[in-house]
């Protein structure tokens, strides 16, 4: 009840500034504080995503852990990684997620563990002036790192089903 009357109170208070002021003037404040705001959001977004990303290339490197997505690309298989252990790296600077590719004919299903040597790098920037921004796009994806299988993958535990 406090709650609505807040609400109604504001509502009337800027009803009356609107009198107040004139059209024009409370027009143009409305569009900017509907800017900012969307500002204030869309800063929030940046924020509420942030994860590591991967400094520099790894090569012939252990990375293990848990798959959550595989897709079947014909010839090859991509794989999402989370819950990530790279050999070399800290746990602060792992990487949130990891997107691995594979050439190698393996069944790999969701929630299993693997272990695998691979060669991962950070995600490529765009390759010419307004062309696709993969760092982008893998940074509101939260993956952190990209790369590529380089040992057949080795299956640590069975698997098991994980909530989504």
């Amino acid at each position: 009840m406090g709650s609505e009357m807040c609400i109604r109170d504001r509502f009337l208070g800027a009803t009356y500034k609107y009198k107040q002021i004139g059209d024009s003037r409370f027009i143009f404040l409305f569009f900017v504080a509907l800017i900012l705001l969307g500002m204030v959001v869309g800063a929030l977004r940046t924020h509420s995503v942030d994860a590591p990303v991967l400094e520099k290339e790894l090569r012939f490197t252990n990375v293990e852990g848990l798959i959550e997505k595989v897709e079947d690309r014909g010839t090859s298989k991509r794989i999402l990684l989370r819950d990530v252990n790279v050999e070399g790296l800290q746990n602060s600077d792992t990487p949130k997620f990891i997107q691995l590719t594979m050439r190698q004919k393996q069944d790999l299903n969701r929630g299993q563990m693997i272990s695998v040597l691979a060669s991962i790098r950070p995600p490529s920037e765009p390759v010419m002036p307004r062309g696709f921004d993969f760092q982008r796009y893998f940074y509101f994806k939260q993956i952190g790192a990209t790369g590529f299988t380089l040992s057949l993958i080795h299956i640590s535990e069975p698997t098991r089903r994980t909530p989504i």
